[in-house]
């Protein structure tokens, strides 16, 4: 079973890379053994 978690930053500003890798890490126990990370403005998806 994987997991997926995001954040969207109204303001358009990025999102700090040590906040997508914070929230990559609490999901990786979940599964699967990849990640996945989608960037765009302040939009961020990590799976």
């Amino acid at each position: 079973m994987c997991g997926i978690v995001g954040k969207l930053n109204f303001n358009g500003h990025p999102v700090p890379h040590e906040r997508i890798k914070a929230m990559a890490d609490t999901i990786v126990y979940r599964g699967p053994d990849d990640e996945g990370i989608f960037t765009h403005g302040g939009i961020v998806l990590v799976q």
